[in-house]
């Protein structure tokens, strides 16, 4: 029982990174379409001022 010990704490650890990596993805990828959108939003907004001139 001892030796198992530490493969209990190496599957812990790797589930662990498992959902931290996931849940990093997730947030990545909503912090980027965010910007995205912003990003389309204000070059949609500087090329009407550009036709504005």
């Amino acid at each position: 029982m001892h030796g198992a010990r530490p493969f209990i704490y190496k599957g812990l650890h790797r589930a662990l990174e498992n959902v931290a990596e996931k849940f990093l993805n997730i947030y990545d990828t909503k912090i980027w379409r965010y910007k995205q959108k912003n990003l389309t939003l204000y070059t949609e907004n500087e090329s009407k001022r550009a036709f504005d001139r």
